[in-house]
């Protein structure tokens, strides 16, 4: 079976698979502290992949994203004068493939679908906190 790029990456038609990727989103970063790396993993499964997809589509915009990657490099770079550069260099990467995550779903996401998939989400992390009676607070 072969699905059309278009259901993926057009902001036009990715309307069920961009809503089930922002209510993804929305569950990681709400319960990932709970669920751990099966989370993060599911929230980078969504996004990443697009690249893949038609790779093309983001690399022809790229100029235009000069200031976060230049933010990401910056922070990928901080390994070396760090006090920590094991943990350093952990979050780096962390904070690297969230910008390209936000990149992608910046590309193939409207306003439209982004608003629905994210009532989706706030939906069903308000339905699990009131089912389990407690909620996830940030440690930080």
């Amino acid at each position: 079976m072969k699905i059309p790029k278009s259901l993926l990456i057009d902001p036009e038609k990715n309307s069920v698979y961009g809503a089930f990727a922002v209510a993804v989103s929305i569950w990681a970063f709400s319960y990932s502290v709970i669920f751990g790396q099966i989370l993060i993993l599911a929230y980078y499964a969504v996004w990443l992949p697009l690249i893949l997809v038609d790779y093309r589509r983001f690399l022809r915009h790229l100029s235009s994203a000069w200031l976060p990657l230049l933010f990401a490099a910056y922070i990928c770079f901080s390994v070396f004068w760090s006090q920590a550069p094991g943990v350093t260099a952990r979050t780096s990467v962390q904070y690297f493939s969230h910008i390209a995550c936000a990149y992608v779903a910046a590309r193939t996401v409207s306003v439209r679908t982004l608003t629905i998939g994210a009532l989706i989400g706030i939906f069903v992390v308000l339905i699990y906190s009131l089912k389990v009676g407690n909620y996830s607070e940030d440690v930080l």
